[in-house]
């Protein structure tokens, strides 16, 4: 029998117990490895693929820059020329009086055909549509002194906060009659009557897209009434979201039919499929084609 003493059986266990903390934290750094390599597989792969959207998108940019530089000095002085107290309304944020080049650009293709406008937050595609509805309201007020029956403009968000929002942008832009409808107006929005007075009051309109849709769907509007349908965050047009729906009521195939502004900073969702096949998909659902503007154009614009 050996005469080396044991150790303590407390000192046992304490080894025993810190070995097995050890163990646990070197597991726990192994499963974050894991753990993290796993999150940054998709924002890789979404990179990527973005990186492959902006290519798509440069090429097709080259086409709105080429039209657009030929005649930019004639219509900067075109617009010059109207009057901005008639088109401002009491408030500082007053973007439409300082359009930039891009803008200008993209609001011009906007105004000869259907368009999905790709642009960053915060680099003024609102803007952009406050130049085409003043143009379409414009043409509209002719087009009615002229006899024609009356069509309205809807500017289209997914929710109330948005609706309050551009609401606020367009009213202090645009001296055109503008009302504001969504879906809680204390049971109003079923009343034929309320209807028959917002199109009496107002030539233009910021609501939610499921409200439009019902409008519809009940009959209170019809596409031959409409001059002008504006998507914010156009992207969703997709399956059964309520602008898909919303499409689903426009004229493909007919010359006299609204024009169409979609706007977003992320036309589609990069994490899955071909980015170019989306992009297709989001030209056809909306009748129109992607524009956007490279950094170097918009001439470091914020972001």
């Amino acid at each position: 029998m050996s005469d080396t003493p044991s150790p303590p059986l407390e000192d046992v266990v304490r080894e025993t117990d810190d070995q097995a903390e050890l163990e646990d934290v070197v597991e726990d750094e192994e499963q974050k490895k894991i753990d993290n390599q796993a999150q940054e597989a998709p924002v890789a792969k979404k990179r990527k693929q973005d990186m492959k959207f902006q290519e798509w998108l440069e090429k097709n940019q080259k086409e709105v820059l080429a039209a657009s530089k030929a005649d930019m000095g004639s219509r900067l002085e075109r617009l010059e020329k109207i009057p901005v107290d008639k088109l401002l309304r009491g408030s500082s944020e007053r973007i439409i009086a300082s359009p930039r080049e891009y803008q200008i650009d993209l609001y011009e293709r906007a105004k000869n055909e259907n368009t999905i406008v790709v642009l960053d937050t915060g680099t003024g595609k609102t803007l952009i549509a406050a130049l085409l509805l003043r143009r379409v309201l414009e043409v509209e007020i002719e087009n009615r002194e002229k006899g024609y029956t009356p069509k309205s403009a809807f500017f289209i968000v997914e929710k109330v906060a948005l609706c309050f929002q551009q609401y606020a942008v367009l009213t202090s832009n645009l001296e055109f009659p503008i009302g504001k409808i969504f879906g809680d107006m204390n049971g109003d929005i079923g009343d034929p009557e309320f209807w028959r007075q917002q199109f009496s009051e107002n030539m233009a309109f910021v609501c939610t897209a499921q409200t439009l849709l019902s409008m519809f769907g009940a009959g209170f509007i019809s596409m031959d009434r409409v001059n002008l349908l504006v998507f914010d965050e156009a992207h969703h047009t997709k399956k059964n979201h309520a602008y898909a729906r919303i499409m689903e009521y426009y004229p493909r195939w007919e010359n006299e039919r609204p024009r169409i502004l979609g706007m977003t900073a992320s036309p589609v969702d990069t994490s899955k499929g071909d980015v170019r096949i989306a992009a297709m998909d989001l030209e056809e659902m909306l009748c129109g084609k992607i524009a956007t503007i490279s950094d170097e154009a918009m001439g470091g614009a914020p972001g």
